[in-house]
């Protein structure tokens, strides 16, 4: 409802003095830069001969929801390089509502339902999305690998990908401790980077997102800030991912990331 509106936005607005909307077109516009900022570097176009070379990658999904935690779940897919954690695509999409709902909720269900439609899971198109990014839009190489859960549509979507044929595909069972022995800790790692983060990904408060079209510029953000602004850690705080990627000689600023935008971004290296 209306009490339940963006939360973040309206403090931040109401520290600068200025209206939420002002916010909410700045997060759209920022987030839109950040992606395109993003695919101009995965282009080739970020000083060097080439694509980034990730050969191997890591992904999952983590879930989230949009309103209503029991009606209205997301996912989101995540794919990152494994070895320096740079984010290579996120992708949201719906799933159907929870199972073992309540007569109210059940209600509320058939209510939303005659409003909007059945809601149905994007979880295969979303993991789609990502691995076609990774294997179209990067340099793959001989040895090429995917680490995931052993959620089954996985192996059949790598399969069916274009040039995911001859990846190796390592599948990880769920059970297994998650320290950093387990090769799914890089992903599982950012996906506790991104929850802390991004707020509307938090699980039980007003902060959480209220629209998944809202969620996307927000996230896009956070990936350009992870990629190409921030350290990997703290104790490597002067190499982002991207520079340890060989993309950039420098940890980019903000300043460096938000002067140019599309199609102007070749001027970065040009000044």
């Amino acid at each position: 409802g209306q009490g339940h509106r963006t939360v973040v936005a309206q403090v931040i607005a109401e520290v600068l003095g200025v209206k939420r909307r002002a916010i909410e077109l700045r997060l759209e516009l920022f987030g839109q830069h950040a992606r395109e900022f993003h695919e101009w570097v995965l282009a080739g176009q970020s000083g060097r001969a080439a694509p980034p070379r990730i050969s191997a990658a890591v992904m999952d999904e983590l879930e989230t929801f949009e309103t209503d935690r029991r009606l209205c779940p997301l996912t989101v897919a995540v794919l990152l390089e494994r070895h320096t954690h740079y984010l290579v695509h996120v992708a949201v999409g719906t799933l159907p509502p929870r199972p073992n709902l309540s007569e109210s909720d059940q209600e509320r269900k058939r209510a939303q339902e005659e409003l909007y439609g059945k809601r149905r899971s994007e979880s295969r198109k979303v993991a789609r999305e990502a691995i076609e990014a990774w294997t179209e839009k990067c340099q793959v190489g001989d040895g090429a690998i995917l680490f995931t859960d052993k959620k089954s549509s996985y192996r059949r979507i790598l399969s069916e990908a274009r040039r995911g044929r001859g990846i190796a595909h390592a599948r990880i069972p769920g059970k297994q401790a998650r320290n950093r022995a387990n090769p799914l800790f890089p992903v599982n790692h950012i996906n506790g980077f991104l929850r802390d983060a991004v707020s509307r990904l938090v699980r039980r408060n007003w902060g959480a997102t209220k629209k998944r079209r809202r969620l996307t510029p927000h996230l896009w953000l956070l990936v350009a800030f992870r990629n190409y602004v921030r350290g990997i850690t703290r104790t490597s705080w002067k190499t982002s991912a991207a520079k340890a990627l060989g993309l950039f000689a420098d940890k980019l600023t903000w300043g460096d990331f938000l002067r140019w935008r599309a199609p102007f971004f070749d001027r970065l290296h040009a000044t």
